[in-house]
């Protein structure tokens, strides 16, 4: 008899609206949430990135990894968290599903 191993990858899988929505955004922020929805912990839904860690994955200047993050919570692709560089990401976008093996 072997053992089941538990695995929970992240699916991405929006819907037409927010495709649409997403196309309207600068390369940059693009960038930030697919970092972030890498990132996710299944368990909770959040993903936890600095913005050091943003620029050394991106390069670029601190404003505009800021002004990237602030277009992402305009546009409720993400939202923040109880805590600080901790996110919540838009379910509808990234979802994370259990895959027993």
């Amino acid at each position: 008899m072997t053992a089941k191993q538990a695995h929970s990858p992240t699916v991405f899988g929006p819907d037409e609206y927010l495709l649409n929505l997403m196309c309207s955004l600068p390369p940059a922020s693009l960038r930030i949430l697919m970092i972030m929805g890498a990132r996710i912990n299944p368990a909770t839904g959040k993903a936890e990135v600095t913005n050091k860690e943003l620029r050394d994955l991106l390069g670029g200047i601190p404003a505009n990894i800021s002004r990237s993050k602030t277009r992402l919570l305009s546009a409720n692709l993400i939202a923040k968290a109880d805590r600080l560089n901790t996110y919540f990401v838009n379910p509808k976008v990234f979802r994370p599903i259990s895959v027993m093996l």
